[in-house]
């Protein structure tokens, strides 16, 4: 059964599978850390929901999302929240 299978992953659909499935994955987390990111911001920071949103829709990477949802949430105020966003934002442009 083992060497089946090993022969079905080399082959280019289970790749091409495998690819998508990896994609929808990354997308469900960016949807996770969207939603999560948007919570902290309208409960701790609901001033700075409009600068959360453009901010949000123009980081597309995983790791850089994750990294704002930690920054946000651990800012004591809404200045620190909004640098944290800054920054990550600067990043992605960079990038």
């Amino acid at each position: 059964m083992s060497g089946s299978y090993d022969l079905l992953r080399n082959t280019w659909i289970y790749m091409d599978i495998r690819q998508e499935v990896v994609e929808e994955i990354q997308q469900r987390q960016l949807t996770t850390q969207r939603h999560v990111l948007l919570a902290i911001v309208q409960a701790r920071f609901p001033r700075a929901e409009r600068m959360a949103k453009r901010v949000i829709e123009r980081v597309t990477n995983p790791e850089r999302l994750q990294e704002m949802v930690m920054r946000v949430g651990m800012a004591r105020t809404e200045r620190e929240a909004r640098l944290g966003m800054s920054d990550q934002a600067r990043v992605v442009e960079s990038e």
